[in-house]
């Protein structure tokens, strides 16, 4: 039996596209909002993303430029160190090591 792909409209990459975007905009204003420090609350100093178990970008939210590009590094470096298989559903990865 022969396999198709199948690829998804248009449309529907971009439906899904600004979900993620969405969802890590809503994880920053959660951050923002239930942070103690106030380099988070007040300087708004950090960065949110959503990412595969590849450490492939989905999702991320605005922020200071430093972080936009340090996020991916950090998770791939994260699953080098620790491994993919220590990753489950809905978990949450907060990284403050600046040795990474």
């Amino acid at each position: 039996m022969s396999v198709m792909a199948v690829s998804p409209s248009p449309g529907t990459v971009e439906v899904v596209r600004h979900a993620f975007i969405s969802g890590a905009e809503q994880m920053r204003r959660n951050l923002y909002r239930s942070a103690f420090s106030p380099v988070i609350y007040e300087m708004k100093d950090c960065s949110v993303g959503i990412y595969d178990a590849k450490g492939a970008l989905l999702g991320q939210a605005p922020g200071l430029p430093f972080f936009l590009g340090s996020l991916g590094g950090t998770i791939r470096e994260v699953i080098l160190r620790k491994g993919v298989e220590i990753f489950e559903a809905d978990d949450i990865w907060i990284v403050n090591d600046s040795t990474i």
